[in-house]
């Protein structure tokens, strides 16, 4: 699987969930909130299990000045932001994601600061599941995380994200990150799949995402990546 998909590691911080503004219109603002927790969690986690791609990641997703608008060179969390803006609904707290996210690009780890921003982004987004916020609690403070909480936190992102966001361009380095962390044989609250059926469910999808976005004669493109021909 990592061979088959090694080419995706060049592609990383290259949207592939949505590229244009008219992907967000039938998707609900609840589903979108939900994509943005859990890439911002990801990439928090990624922070300590693979500082690189961290670093790399937020750096591009910075690369626009603010998130005004999706762009078709943006990152999937670029662009979840930005759609998330255009629905309206919720207050995100842009200032302290950008900073957050410079200081990420910049490898500069600041847990008391990175909890806070997490906290906000939590509570902009209106998120009031006791797991998920207990997730978020282990993810932000993964230093001094046991390692059954890591294994466990890790495991409940990686579902996250494959439901919300299989395909996307953090879904496929954040699996890898944490594969020697996360529980292999948990089963997803969400699909029944275990974590290592997820993994291999993300990288199929970032494959089929992948060559969608490259074949001109394939339109509409869904979160699922269910495409039909033009």
């Amino acid at each position: 699987m990592e061979n088959k998909f090694e080419f995706l590691n060049d592609e990383m911080t290259e949207a592939r969930l949505f590229k244009t503004p008219s992907q967000f219109v039938n998707q609900s603002k609840e589903d979108i909130a939900a994509n943005v927790y859990a890439h911002m969690l990801s990439l928090q986690a990624m922070k300590y299990t693979d500082p690189n791609k961290a670093r790399k990641y937020a750096g591009q997703t910075l690369k626009f000045s603010g998130f005004d608008g999706v762009r078709s060179g943006g990152t999937d969390l670029h662009n979840l932001i930005a759609g998330l803006e255009k629905k309206g609904g919720y207050s995100i707290p842009t200032a302290q994601i950008k900073r957050y996210l410079r200081n990420t690009s910049n490898g500069i780890v600041d847990t008391q600061l990175d909890r806070r921003t997490l906290m906000a982004v939590e509570r902009s987004l209106q998120v009031r599941s006791s797991n998920l916020k207990s997730m978020r609690r282990i993810i932000s403070d993964w230093p001094r995380a046991l390692p059954g909480e890591r294994k466990a936190g890790a495991t409940r992102l990686g579902f996250m994200l494959n439901h919300y966001a299989k395909g996307s361009d953090l879904a496929v380095p954040y699996n890898a990150s944490v594969r020697n962390i996360a529980a292999n044989d948990a089963r997803s609250p969400y699909t029944g799949n275990t974590f290592a059926k997820t993994v291999a469910a993300t990288a199929a999808g970032a494959f089929l995402g992948y060559k969608a976005i490259r074949n001109p004669n394939i339109k509409n493109i869904s979160k699922n990546y269910k495409v039909k021909p033009a």
